[in-house]
């Protein structure tokens, strides 16, 4: 069964509201354990949950699907030939897709720089206990990292001619291992 991670825990990762309650007690809730809507609308929270959905079953459709519409995102276009692409319920600086095959999962945001990118991702590996096993170029000649679990992860810009790096613009492209 796969793990769903509880990034609650690092409220400095995220923006946190203060409500005051009767009798002056403070209650401090993370935006990342409020209800679905408000995650929704964060591309930092869309990217987390795409990253959290591109490690989910090294690529398996089904898995990945369930867990997305659980999340509120919806099947809603297909790319290239052989992949099916996913868009959260709100916004439209966020989405990902992947191969229909297993192959390749991809999370892209119009809105976070590829920098930004990385530490959401490097956030998400710390809370998941993956490490990076390895550093290099892929494909792209782009930063690419190699997690214990085998996966390669690529750090590039959005865009059909990706470029390594961003301030804008990031794709996350996740690769599985053979077999």
């Amino acid at each position: 069964m796969p793990k769903t991670l509880n990034l609650s825990a690092c409220l400095s990762c995220f923006p946190v509201r203060t409500l005051s309650v009767a009798g002056g007690v403070a209650l401090t809730l993370a935006t990342a354990v409020a209800p679905a809507l408000a995650q929704e609308e964060r591309p930092e929270d869309q990217i987390l949950e795409g990253i959290e959905a591109c490690l989910l079953d090294m690529g398996a459709l089904g898995p990945t699907s369930s867990y997305l519409a659980g999340k509120g995102w919806v099947a809603d276009f297909e790319g290239e030939m052989g992949t099916i692409g996913f868009l959260p319920s709100l916004g439209d600086s966020t989405f990902m897709y992947m191969s229909d095959m297993g192959e390749f999962c991809h999370v892209e945001s119009l809105v976070i720089g590829s920098d930004a990118a990385a530490g959401l991702l490097e956030l998400y590996l710390a809370e998941a206990g993956l490490t990076v096993t390895a550093t290099g170029e892929g494909e792209l000649l782009c930063p690419e990292l190699t997690l214990s679990n085998g996966v390669t992860v690529e750090i590039t810009s959005a865009g059909n001619d990706p470029v390594c790096t961003d301030a804008n613009s990031s794709g996350l492209r996740f690769v599985y291992p053979a077999g």
